[in-house]
């Protein structure tokens, strides 16, 4: 994903189709030559701005996958030690991260056990002492 929208993807193509377009306004005389030119110089900032606002999201992607990783495995490992208190705080980074992740399946089958499981346990009293059969459910169950 990253490659295709850098170097020759989605980027690389409309700037070429806004060239195009320009090169025949001007060759067919419906736009001067000036502001042809003038129209490329305003095309490459939009283009590199484009870029440039693609590459910080990507990356901000990138870093809130690793966060959410981290918090997932933290999450666990509160979860196996029984500690209500850890886990709590754990979910509530992996409820601010899935805010700002864009949701694919991957995430959603990452983040959609440990939402139902930490919820079942939470309304259940904090008890920990969970059936086979509630906890199969809970990792199957994808809302």
């Amino acid at each position: 994903m990253h490659e295709v929208l850098k170097s020759g993807g989605i980027i690389d193509s409309l700037s070429e189709s806004l060239n195009f377009a320009i090169n025949q306004g001007v060759k067919q005389k419906l736009i001067p030559s000036e502001v042809g030119s003038m129209l490329k110089r305003g095309k490459n900032v939009i283009v590199s701005t484009i870029e440039s606002k693609l590459e910080n999201e990507y990356n901000e992607q990138v870093n809130s996958i690793e966060l959410l990783s981290k918090y997932e495995s933290q999450w666990k490992n509160y979860f196996e030690r029984q500690d209500f208190d850890g886990m709590e705080r754990e979910y509530q980074k992996i409820r601010n991260i899935e805010k700002t992740i864009l949701p694919t399946k991957n995430t959603i089958y990452q983040i959609e056990p440990i939402k139902n499981l930490h919820n079942l346990i939470k309304n259940n009293g904090q008890n920990f002492n969970l059936s086979n059969e509630e906890l199969e459910l809970s990792k199957r169950l994808i809302v």
